[in-house]
């Protein structure tokens, strides 16, 4: 009797996909695998591997946007396609090293490069996992890329989204937090938050225009469709009308605008994580918003 029951519940697990409880989601399981083995050709006592309470977390992270219908990830509406949540054990191996460790593994990445590349050594970075002050900050200095170029990944220009957490605001001044601009000066990315000192600004294959922002923190996530919507903590406070522009050929940097492929107005503020993906419904904003709250929360850096 014992045996038919432990073959039932393998079964039914088995059908239920990749959320089953109890235990990790396989898509955090398969990021602890690949951070534990960031380590830069390196071998020893130091790992980047996740701690299980920030695994546990990630588990309900994922089991949010699953259940959403965010992931897996495809072109449809509402997809999430790449996101990093800044979690884990960086590996040090020396301040020269530009390995970043779990810190630059994405959780999803299904489009673009396998990790978050860097050409700066560690010493650039400031970086902990948790605390009100935690995430990953570039001081203004540097640059992750992330490979996913939009014409090579989004259907059209009425269809993309992206979004960036941002525990420390750092100084309102002309930077920009992620993005990529091609030579036509069609882009996509944030400006600021509190870009110019005057607000801040989402682009989305169109200019947008800046909005007063006076606490510069907190979740931020552009998405366009019919206009090209900014939303903060998952209430729009920004939108631009435009039907003009195209899919950019440079791939989003995060940390900074990726400016034909030099780094510019790179940010000294502080990040809990980025997502990209498709376009999300206003609901869809706000359940988003509140999943990456609820891990930021576990991590004590929610804004």
């Amino acid at each position: 009797m014992i045996r038919f029951f432990l073959i039932l519940l393998l079964c039914l697990s088995a059908q239920a996909g990749p959320v089953v409880f109890p235990g990790y989601d396989a898509q955090v399981m398969d990021w602890n695998n690949r951070a534990s083995t960031n380590n830069g050709g390196f071998s020893g006592s130091q790992n980047a591997s996740i701690k299980p309470s920030t695994r546990l977390a990630a588990t309900e992270f994922m089991r949010a946007i699953r259940n959403a219908g965010f992931y897996p990830s495809s072109t449809n509406v509402g997809k999430i396609m790449r996101l990093n949540l800044f979690a884990g054990n960086d590996f040090h191996n020396g301040n020269s090293d530009t390995c970043l460790g779990a810190v630059q593994t994405p959780l999803i990445s299904d489009f673009g490069n396998s990790l978050d590349t860097t050409p700066q050594a560690q010493a650039t970075f400031s970086y902990a996992e948790q605390g009100s002050t935690g995430g990953l900050s570039g001081n203004g200095a540097a640059q992750l890329q992330t490979g996913l170029v939009a014409s090579n990944t989004l259907s059209s220009v009425s269809n993309a989204s992206f979004g960036i957490y941002v525990t420390v605001p750092g100084l309102a001044s002309s930077t920009w937090s992620m993005g990529g601009q091609d030579p036509s000066g069609t882009g996509w990315g944030l400006a600021g938050p509190d870009f110019s000192g005057v607000g801040t600004r989402g682009d989305c294959f169109i200019v947008g225009t800046a909005v007063s922002d006076s606490g510069g923190k907190g979740f931020y996530c552009v998405s366009r469709q019919t206009n090209t919507d900014l939303y903060k903590n998952g209430v729009i406070f920004g939108s631009v009308s435009g039907t003009t522009g195209h899919l950019t050929v440079q791939d989003v940097w995060v940390l900074c605008l990726n400016l034909n492929g030099f780094r510019s107005s790179a940010s000294s503020k502080t990040f809990g994580g980025y997502c990209i993906g498709t376009t999300l419904t206003s609901a869809q904003q706000l359940v988003l918003y509140n999943t990456f709250q609820r891990f930021e929360t576990c991590l004590r850096r929610q804004q």
